[in-house]
């Protein structure tokens, strides 16, 4: 439906609208459930400053459950590497030794003195192999630039026998190594014990096989699992202590645990493809693209919420949720779209006056004057009250965006207005700001005949959650019931990495908090 046939209808004239109205007494005004409220205070407050196990375990789970495969991912992605590097860092060395006699210039004790300089010799090695006296010589020797692999010296006991062991990683290198150190170290020894003679008495030759045999390929595999079990336990215990400090509601058995509220139903994941046609993206019923399982659960709720509203004589209700990007505003026109295409006549006003979002929803002129020029005496009620052709839903829309939103719907002005056409509609429907953000939602409170708590799942934290809905029921408002959005358990769409809600992104107009800007009271939710 285009704009033009959005706004071509109009609430019929002000003497029609006063001939329906019946004046509320004071008294029914707002009509309250106070016992209602104090139960769910009381339940609110109940647990404050115990230790529930069962909780803990079920919030550390909650976190498990969101980034498992987060964790098979890390885990397989761990194991591939431990594999990857045990093969890469493998890197076989040879090794190859020789024998010689140590002869020196005998005197009467020859023997003797070739013995003891061969343990000299053992001794000093290191140290001259180290100071470069030594290696400097084997380098000129091999023609190299750095001394290709390790030496090391023994001296077997009470002989005259070294042995020379030299190791590295090419096995011709090796034997060159160990020739060239038998070769030039008699020569260095000359400056320090005297004329030295080696003699040649066992040489091992060039190695064929590396000393270091290659691990077995199960080996590898075993130390792969052994890093991925590391990784995920790893992972597992990050994931429950994530889980213990978010503490968001997932299901509608936790609203029913930690609210105590009726649950009205819940709102599937509904993903749109970006098209330039915005009408397309819009998430309400009357829209041909929106899946068919989003109308069923909407239906759900609206029979629900009639049943609900029949029993607890609601007809003025508001919306709201506890902080932005919660779909407070999509739940509330939905609702009253439902309501009016089963033949209700239906009002749904848009009480967000710091971020209206209705009318972008709807398909209206955003320049349409509103409740804001409504309250602030600058418009009258037949100019800014719209019908919708196809769906007969009658809609006031916030006007002009304004700071003084909560003194507006403080004002007798509002009281008036509600007055004036509680007789003519059957069920009024306000969306109102979040209640953490502004004082706006318990201002409107007082003249409702009960609120619908809307619920993002895994959205605001829990204890910001059980927060807002103790203001409500602070403020003397019956609570309805609640609505989970988001559900995961009947998400829908067309797949595909597309945002949710159209042009309004994954939480609806508000951005980042934007439209609130400096007035929020939460700037930051408890972050």
């Amino acid at each position: 439906m285009s704009t033009e046939e959005r706004t071509s209808g109009k609430m019929p004239l002000q003497s029609e609208l006063k001939k329906g109205q019946v004046e509320r007494d004071s008294d029914r005004m707002p009509l309250q459930s106070e016992k209602a409220s104090e139960n769910n205070l009381e339940h609110l407050h109940e647990d404050d400053g115990k230790i529930d196990l069962f909780r803990i375990m079920g919030d550390m789970a909650k976190g498990i459950r969101a980034v498992w495969w987060i964790l098979l991912i890390a885990a397989l992605a761990a194991a591939v590497w431990s594999y990857a590097t045990a093969n890469r860092s493998y890197t076989p060395f040879y090794q190859t030794s020789g024998t010689v006699y140590v002869n020196m210039a005998s005197g009467e004790n020859g023997s003797y003195q070739n013995v003891l300089s061969a343990e000299q010799m053992a001794t000093v090695f290191p140290y001259l192999l180290n100071n470069g006296v030594l290696s400097d010589a084997i380098e000129k020797e091999m023609k190299v630039d750095a001394v290709p692999g390790t030496i090391s010296v023994t001296v077997s006991p009470n002989t005259n026998l070294l042995t020379f062991v030299t190791e590295g990683s090419d096995p011709k290198e090796v034997h060159q190594l160990l020739e060239a150190v038998i070769k030039v170290f008699p020569d260095t020894l000359n400056y320090i014990v005297g004329p030295t003679e080696f003699t040649l008495f066992k040489d091992m030759g060039i190695p064929s096989e590396p000393y270091n045999e290659k691990p077995s390929q199960l080996l590898f595999i075993k130390d792969a699992v052994k890093s991925a079990v590391k990784v995920f336990l790893l992972g597992v215990i990050l994931a429950a202590l994530y889980g213990l400090s978010i503490r968001t509601i997932s299901n509608r058995e936790e609203i029913k645990q930690y609210l105590n509220a009726a649950n009205l139903g819940s709102l599937p994941s509904v993903q749109f493809k970006k098209r330039s046609n915005s009408q397309k993206n819009q998430l309400t019923i009357d829209n041909s693209q929106v899946p068919y399982g989003f109308g069923e659960s909407l239906r759900v709720i609206r029979t629900r919420f009639e049943r609900q509203a029949e029993s607890d004589n609601c007809r003025t209700v508001l919306v709201t949720s506890t902080i932005p990007g919660e779909g407070k505003t999509t739940v509330a026109v939905n609702l009253a779209l439902s309501l009016a295409q089963k033949g209700k006549k239906v009002l749904f006003i848009d009480g967000d006056m710091r971020n209206p979002s209705a009318a972008g929803i709807l398909q209206l002129d955003s320049s349409q004057q509103g409740l804001s020029e409504l309250l602030s005496g600058k418009a009258e009620l037949k100019d800014v009250i719209t019908s919708l052709p196809e769906s007969g839903l009658f809609v006031l829309p916030a006007g002009k965006a304004t700071s003084r939103s909560t003194d507006l719907i403080s004002s007798e002005a509002m009281s008036r207005l509600l007055k004036q056409v509680y007789g003519y509609a059957e069920y009024i429907i306000i969306d109102t700001p979040p209640v953490l953000l502004l004082g706006d939602s318990m201002a409107i409170g007082k003249y409702a005949d009960g609120c619908i708590y809307v619920v993002r799942r895994e959205q605001a934290r829990r204890h910001l959650v059980m927060n807002g809905f103790a203001q409500i029921a602070e403020s003397g408002c019956h609570m309805l019931g609640t609505i989970l959005n988001d559900d995961q358990g009947g998400s829908i769409g067309y797949g595909g990495r597309y945002g949710r809600y159209g042009k309004y992104g994954k939480y609806g107009a508000y951005g980042k908090y934007a439209g609130y800007g400096k007035y929020g009271q939460y700037s930051r939710y408890g972050k």
